[in-house]
């Protein structure tokens, strides 16, 4: 990923494959429906530890690796 589109892309694919309506995303996973719609759209309000959470739930690991070929930071 390159950025926050590519990211809400991400998002947006699997929301979708759960067949989730945004409100139905949201009880789901106990986050506002404002929020997954901005996040989807790309904005950039987004907290980051509410990304990572919301990303946990859909079912995600978020991994750093050094661009370049370098080891995994985390």
């Amino acid at each position: 990923m390159r950025d926050l589109q590519d990211l809400a892309e991400v998002v947006r694919r699997r929301r979708r494959e759960e067949n989730l309506t945004f409100d139905q995303a949201a009880d789901r996973f106990g986050v506002g429906r404002r929020l997954l719609v901005e996040l989807e759209k790309g904005k950039r309000n987004v907290r980051a530890n509410t990304m990572l959470d919301l990303l946990q739930l859909l079912g995600y690991d978020v991994v750093l690796r050094r661009r370049g070929g370098g080891g995994q930071e985390g």
